[in-house]
């Protein structure tokens, strides 16, 4: 039976973890881990000065954040997002001028938009019950769900985009592809980029300074 959407993206992060020198259980254990500046992680992606911009509006009760609820919040964002270039969406197509050539292509991404808010949603309840005490490799298959359901979450999206670069959905583009897709893409790379490192020893024991 061919595996599901998602079930190919657990195979390829495991078959690159693999490749990365063997998949390893995080270090979970109860040593005391150092707080890091958020600078250090926010260099890990590839936009420094957004994720510190966007990290400084995380609401924090402390000085500093877990990076599970660090990524978590990111996720939030992203969903936010999506759900809101999804009504956008859904307002076009119910509208009685919508072009009548553009409203597959806008049902498509309906259902890609959908599905990628099922996926963020699922990422970040995983992420706010990640319990870095539980044992390692229980926590180990909790991020690589979350790193699956994250990288189906971009692909659902790029989808999307794809069919609205498509020149018969030109409006359409103009309306929706271009804001969509500056806002959730680099939110989704950061999300991913986060998960990496919370895959690595230590990462669910590490704080970030958020000051």
């Amino acid at each position: 039976m061919k595996p599901s959407f998602p079930q190919q993206f657990r195979f390829a992060v495991i078959l690159l973890s693999f490749s990365a020198g063997g998949l390893k259980a995080l270090d979970t254990g109860s040593t005391t881990h150092p707080t890091m500046p958020i600078e250090s992680l926010c260099n890990t992606t590839n936009n420094a000065s957004l994720c510190m911009s966007i990290l400084s509006r995380y609401p924090a009760s402390s000085p500093s954040a877990k990076l599970q609820s660090l990524t978590a919040f990111i996720v939030d964002l992203a969903l936010v997002e999506v759900h809101s270039s999804y009504l956008v969406a859904q307002g076009l197509l119910h509208e009685n001028n919508a072009p009548t050539n553009g409203k597959s292509t806008l049902q498509d991404c309906l259902e890609q938009m959908s599905d990628c808010r099922d996926s963020l949603k699922q990422s970040k309840r995983r992420l706010q019950h990640l319990d870095g005490h539980n044992p390692p490799l229980m926590v180990t298959a909790q991020v690589m769900d979350v790193r699956v359901w994250l990288s189906a979450s971009l692909t659902y999206m790029e989808t999307c985009w794809d069919e609205l670069a498509d020149p018969s959905a030109a409006l359409l583009k103009s309306l929706l592809r271009g804001s969509t897709q500056n806002k959730v893409e680099p939110l989704l790379s950061m999300a991913l980029k986060l998960s990496e490192t919370l895959q690595q020893p230590g990462g669910t024991s590490i704080a970030y300074a958020l000051s």
